[in-house]
């Protein structure tokens, strides 16, 4: 097992771990904040992968990343225009 392949191990195993809390137990800005940073150290991740099994892995996890974010800002834009 490389080295990147141990990062994503752990990075999946934090986030499994944590996933009520960032459900239950956080607001949306640091939701939103949490999933931006996801997003970011997917992308890093993918820059450094060479193997093509993490490649793909990398490119999973960035498009997931990267639909949460915007899942969670749309729902923000959603809530802003029900107040007005």
């Amino acid at each position: 097992m490389n080295f990147l392949e141990r990062i994503f191990i752990n990075l999946r195993l934090n986030f499994d771990q944590n996933e009520d809390k960032y459900i239950i137990g956080l607001s949306n800005s640091r939701l939103i904040d949490q999933a931006k940073q996801d997003w970011i150290d997917a992308e890093n991740i993918f820059n450094e992968a060479i193997d093509e099994r993490l490649v793909d892995y990398a490119i999973y996890e960035m498009e997931a990343a990267e639909r949460k974010f915007m899942h969670l800002i749309n729902q923000e834009k959603n809530k802003c225009q029900e107040v007005k």
